[in-house]
C-alpha cells in the first residue's frame, strides 16, 4: 500500500488550488469592470402640459427613457403651458433644474412631503428660470452640493418660489437678475425657510433699465445659516426668523423687513461688518408689522449703519444698543430703541 499523504502535503494543494481560483476571479471581475460604460448625465425633458408623477417616463412625463435621479442629472421643462411634476419617490437626487419659456412649471409634493436632494458633486447644483417664466419648487430640498439659484428676465416677470425647508450644509446663493436692455420686467425670488448650514449670498441685480426690478424675499431664515452677503443693486426682502449669521453689506445696501406680522430677530454680535441700512415698513400698524429685534449691542452693525421704519414699522431691542448709528423713525432722524 502506498503511504498516505503528510497533511502538510495537502494543505499546500489546497491553498495552490485557491490561489488559483482567486486569479481568475480577479481576472473576471477586471474584464467586467472594463467592459462596463461609465454613467452618464440624464437630462431629462418634461413633455408640454402634463401633469404627472416624477417616475413617468417614455412621454407619459418625461419625453426619456429615464427620470432623472441620480448626482449630476438634470431635468428640464421648456414648453409654453403650465405643468406638474409630483415628486413620488424618495431619495431622488438632481444636479440642476431648468426651466425657461412663459407658463409655469411647479415640482409639487405627494402625501409623504418627500425631499428632493440638489446634488452635482464637487460643482454647484443650480435651479434656474428665464423668459418671462414660472418655477415653483414645493418641495424640501437638502443640499449635498452648494446651492446657486438664479432668474434671468428678459421680458415680464420671471419668478422663483421654493417652498421648501432648505438644509444641509452647503452655501447658498440667489441672484435674481435682469438680462434684458428694455422693457417693464421683473426678477423674483422667493424663499419659504431658509435654514442651510453655510452662507448666503443675495446679489440680484436690477439691470440696466428703470423700469426694471431685482427682489429676493426670504420668508423665514434659521439659524443655522452662517453667513449672509448682500451685493449688487436687487432689494433683499427679510421677513422673520432668527438671523443668527455675521452679516456682510456696504453701505449702499439694504435689508429690509417686509409688512408681516412675523418678527425679524438680529441674534447676537453677529453683524458688526454691516454698514448699510435695516428698513422696516409697513403700510398698516398691526402687532409687530414691519418690526426688526436687534438682541444686542453689536447686533444693528457699525456706526455708520442705519435704521429707518415707516409708517407702522417699529425696532424693538432686547438690551440697549451703543452703537453711533442714525434711527430714523418715518424718514425722520431721532426715535428711540
Amino acid at each position: 500500500m502506498s503511504a498516505a499523504a503528510s497533511p502538510s502535503m495537502n494543505r499546500g494543494a489546497l491553498f495552490a488550488a485557491l490561489a488559483h481560483r482567486m486569479a481568475c476571479f480577479s481576472t473576471a471581475l477586471l474584464l467586467l469592470l472594463e467592459a462596463s460604460p461609465a454613467y452618464s448625465v440624464t437630462t431629462a425633458v418634461w413633455k408640454s402640459g402634463l401633469t404627472g408623477n416624477w417616475t413617468d417616463v417614455s412621454g407619459a412625463g418625461w419625453t426619456g427613457a429615464a427620470y432623472p435621479s441620480l448626482s449630476g442629472d438634470i431635468g428640464q421643462y421648456a414648453s409654453n403651458a403650465n405643468a406638474v411634476t409630483t415628486l413620488n419617490l424618495s431619495g431622488i437626487k438632481v444636479g440642476s433644474l431648468q426651466k425657461t419659456f412663459s407658463f409655469s412649471w411647479t415640482i409639487a409634493a405627494d402625501g409623504s412631503n418627500d425631499a428632493l436632494t440638489m446634488d452635482n458633486g464637487a460643482s454647484s447644483a443650480t435651479i434656474t428660470c428665464a423668459n418671462n417664466a414660472s418655477f415653483n419648487v414645493n418641495v424640501p430640498l437638502i443640499l449635498a452640493s452648494d446651492l446657486a439659484v438664479s432668474t434671468a428676465a428678459t421680458a415680464g416677470a420671471t419668478t422663483i418660489t421654493l417652498n421648501g425647508t432648505i438644509t444641509g450644509p452647503k452655501a447658498v446663493t440667489l441672484s435674481a437678475n435682469n438680462t434684458g436692455t428694455t422693457g417693464t420686467f421683473a426678477s423674483t425670488i422667493t424663499v419659504a425657510d431658509l435654514n442651510n448650514g453655510g452662507a448666503v449670498t443675495v446679489n440680484g441685480n436690477i439691470g440696466t433699465n428703470a423700469t426694471q426690478s431685482s427682489k429676493t424675499a426670504i420668508t423665514s431664515i434659521g439659524s443655522n445659516v452662517t453667513s449672509l452677503t448682500k451685493t449688487d443693486t436687487g432689494e433683499l426682502q427679510m421677513h422673520g426668523g432668527t438671523l443668527a449669521a455675521t452679516v456682510t453689506a456696504t453701505s449702499n445696501q439694504t435689508i429690509k423687513k417686509a409688512a408681516t406680522s412675523a418678527m425679524l430677530t438680529v441674534s447676537g454680535n453677529n453683524s458688526a461688518t454691516f454698514d448699510g441700512l435695516w428698513f422696516a415698513t409697513s403700510p398698516v400698524a398691526t402687532t409687530d408689522a414691519g418690526s426688526l429685534k436687534f438682541s444686542s449691542s453689536d447686533a444693528i452693525g457699525s456706526s455708520n449703519a442705519k435704521i429707518v421704519t415707516s409708517l407702522g414699522g417699529g425696532v424693538v431691542a432686547g438690551i440697549p444698543i451703543h452703537r453711533g448709528g442714525q434711527i430714523l423713525v418715518d424718514g425722520q432722524l431721532g426715535g428711540c430703541l
